[in-house]
């Protein structure tokens, strides 16, 4: 019986089997608007812009582009 039971674990270890993987594409749109003094300071310096202004997203749309399938060995 140990036999039969070693043999079970090791195909069930070692037996390599083929796998389907799915990925899933999602693209969430967020905007934020700007005031006319964070649009220039966004032109003028990007990173003291990012560094003075809490950026608070809104989400306005999303869409799932696509699924794909890959056989995986």
């Amino acid at each position: 019986m140990s036999l039969i039971f070693f043999s079970y674990i090791w195909v069930k270890k070692f037996l390599i089997m083929a796998k389907l993987q799915k990925t899933e594409t999602d693209y969430r749109y967020y905007e934020f608007e700007l005031s006319d003094k964070q649009y220039e300071m966004y032109k003028d310096n990007r990173d003291m812009f990012w560094d003075e202004v809490e950026v608070e997203w809104e989400l306005v749309g999303d869409n799932q582009a696509s699924d794909e399938i890959e056989l995986i060995d």
